[in-house]
This record gives C-alpha cells, sequence and structure tokens, in this order.
C-alpha cells in the first residue's frame, strides 16, 4: 500500500500509532524535493507540533502574533465581514445551479473534474476578488500545487509564486483607486489600533490563501460526496434535514479530510519519547492520523455526524488554526445544499475506478465518476 494514492489510509494510520509513532525517515519528500523528516503519528504529539516547530520570521511566527506590534490574524479575521462572506455565499450558488444546469441532465459527470475543481478555485478567487477573467490562471496554479510534491521542481514553484505576486501586487493597486466588495478591498482598509496591513503582507496573505485551497481545502467537497456515496442513507436525511449539512462535513474533515499531514521545522533541540530532535529538522504532523486516535475519538473509523468533534485539528490547532477553514466549510456547505435538492441516489458508475492525486500529505480524489436521478 502506498500512503500517496491509497483511498483508505486508516489501516496504515493505526498501524503507525501502535509500532512507530515516532521516528526519522530518511526518504520521504515533502516539498521541493526537501528529504528526510520526523513522522508523528499520536494526537497529542501532532498537537504539540503544532505548537512547538513552525518555522521562525513568517509572517505567521507566533512571536509575532503574542508580542509583535501588527496583530495580523486579527486584522485578517476582521477582514471576513459579514457582507462579503453573504456576497460570496450568493455567488456560489448561483454557481452551483448555473454549472448543474449544464450537467444534471446528463445524469451523470465526473465529480472532481467537472464540479469540484472549477468551483473550488473560482471560489477563492472571486472571495479574493480577482476578476474572472483570470480565474482559469488560477485554476492553473492551484493544480500545480495540488499535485505530488515530489514532483514539484523549486523553478515551477518560484514561477507560479512569482506570477501570483505579480498579479496580486497590480489587483492591489487597483483596488487602492478603486475598491470592491471584495476581500483584498477590505483588508487595505482594515485596521486595528492605527495598524493597517502592509502591501508585502497583503500579498503574502493572498498568495498563501490560494497555496491552502491548492494543499488542504481544494479536495474537501469531493471527499464529502465519496464518503456519502459509501453512506447512501446520509444524503436522504441531508436533503431532508439540510441544517446537519455543517457537521455531517466536520465529520468528514475528520475522518476523511483533505490535509492529512503537514510539514514543520524544529525551531530548538528538543527531547520527545527519549528521542533527540535537532534545530532545523523537518517534522511531518499526521493530522489524518491524529483525527483517528482511538484516545481522543471512540470508535475512531465510524462515519457519526452526531460525534464530539471539538478536539479535531484537522485545519489546525490554537494560533495555528487555518484561516481558509470558514471559505472551505461555506463552499462545501452550500454546494452540498443544491446538490442534495438537485440530485438524489448519487452512486459509482457501474465499473468506475475512484483515484486520488498522489500525495501523501493531502488527501485529494483525482477523479469520481457518479450517476444519479434527477
Amino acid at each position: 500500500m502506498s500512503i500517496a494514492t491509497t483511498i483508505d489510509p486508516a489501516t496504515w494510520f493505526h498501524r503507525m500509532r501502535e509500532e512507530k509513532p515516532l521516528y526519522f525517515d530518511s526518504d520521504i519528500s515533502l516539498f521541493l524535493g526537501a528529504k528526510g523528516a520526523w513522522q508523528v503519528f499520536r494526537y497529542e504529539d501532532v498537537r504539540r507540533g503544532l505548537d512547538d516547530f513552525y518555522p521562525k520570521g513568517s509572517p505567521y511566527d507566533p512571536s509575532i502574533h503574542k508580542q509583535g506590534s501588527l496583530p495580523l490574524r486579527a486584522l485578517i479575521n476582521r477582514a471576513f465581514a459579514p457582507s462579503i462572506v453573504q456576497k460570496l455565499e450568493e455567488w456560489i450558488s448561483g454557481y452551483c445551479e448555473r454549472t448543474l444546469d449544464a450537467l444534471a441532465p446528463a445524469g451523470e459527470m465526473d465529480f472532481i473534474k467537472d464540479f469540484a475543481d472549477p468551483l473550488l478555485a473560482t471560489v477563492i478567487a472571486q472571495f479574493l476578488g480577482v476578476p474572472e477573467s483570470s480565474h482559469p490562471q488560477v485554476i492553473g496554479w492551484t493544480a500545480v500545487f495540488a499535485g505530488d510534491p515530489g514532483t514539484i521542481s523549486l523553478e515551477t514553484s518560484m514561477k507560479a509564486q512569482r506570477e501570483m505576486s505579480e498579479l496580486f501586487t497590480g489587483l492591489l493597486s487597483e483596488r487602492e483607486k478603486e475598491p470592491w466588495h471584495d476581500m483584498v478591498s477590505h483588508l487595505l482598509q482594515t485596521e486595528i489600533g492605527g495598524d493597517k496591513l502592509s502591501t508585502a503582507d497583503l500579498v503574502s496573505f493572498c498568495v498563501g490563501l490560494l497555496l491552502a485551497g491548492a494543499e488542504s481545502t481544494d479536495g474537501l467537497l469531493g471527499n464529502a460526496m465519496y464518503t456519502f456515496i459509501e453512506h447512501p442513507e446520509m444524503q436522504e436525511h441531508l436533503r431532508r434535514c439540510p441544517a446537519d449539512i455543517p457537521k455531517a462535513v466536520i465529520e468528514v474533515i475528520r475522518l476523511r479530510g483533505p490535509l492529512m499531514a503537514v510539514p514543520r521545522v524544529i525551531e530548538e533541540d528538543q527531547q520527545l519519547d527519549s528521542l533527540h530532535l535537532r534545530k532545523g529538522e523537518l517534522v511531518n504532523l499526521w493530522m489524518g492520523s491524529a483525527n483517528r486516535d482511538p484516545s481522543v475519538f471512540p470508535e475512531p473509523d465510524t462515519f457519526d455526524i452526531n460525534r464530539d468533534n471539538s478536539k479535531m485539528i484537522n485545519f489546525g490547532y490554537g494560533i495555528h488554526f487555518c484561516l481558509g477553514n470558514m471559505l472551505s466549510k461555506l463552499e462545501t456547505r452550500v454546494a452540498l445544499e443544491t446538490i442534495f435538492r438537485r440530485m438524489r441516489n448519487i452512486r459509482l458508475v457501474p465499473g468506475a475506478v475512484v483515484t486520488r492525486t498522489p500525495n501523501a500529505g493531502v488527501f485529494r480524489l483525482a477523479s469520481l465518476p457518479i450517476s444519479f436521478d434527477i
């Protein structure tokens, strides 16, 4: 079994927590060809890693949040204004309706390629205020970073990030002159205690949100649909009780979240389980394993929308809570409300093979051929 392609990683997660909960893998490639990292699988160790292991000097360094003069996260959270979210929800709903108008009459589609991928990339672009003429370019960038990290060359990565930075630098200049009702315009105007985000911080944030969509949230809708195909009774329940969709999505995130692992850098030499972890080494935190740890989640492989998921850490933990989590949950909820209102008895096309994009740290389906009744 390859953890980068398996559809069911649960068995491997359970075995690793029992047999090798913490070890150094000299061969693993996390990003841009970097090899070698500590592998961490238990819930408590993963949570500790999110607190203790972090790249120093980045805008999201905990020391900047706790001690710095610019409360970056507070500014960004302020910019997630209800007016922006409401307009985005309306846009998502309209997009889903138009897309299903075109796709539904056929009674089948590749849910990932025909619906989920175009939706999720364009939602992030729309949220930030990227003009629709540039949406195809955004889809291309997200495709680069959603692929196998071992195959992403430094040149390709730097080119994509440079192009993203250029787009947002130009967009910021335009919005300063003529604001829109979008995230970029709101960030430009937001102040807390007289502080504003610098242009560099704004560009970094916008690029980071695009990358988060590619690397962590891009697969959530497809993962949810596959899970509901496995549990057909849930489709009918959510059609009748759409208010339960948010907690069903939360359980999908725990059981089959897009972001299975995140890399961190060790800031200082330290001991963990009698092992010496050295400053500068990489740590791979397996959140997919942590969220199936039976010491925290009873019967962890059972899909239960009524379980207590307050300790789930798939979108991060504490100060590292993922800024994109609200966006991901919003787009998934609205899409599923539309889908279950218009489609019934969603099932795999006979003989279809469900495949993943090869990436150990991200669970993202590459193809999901479905048929359905309308």
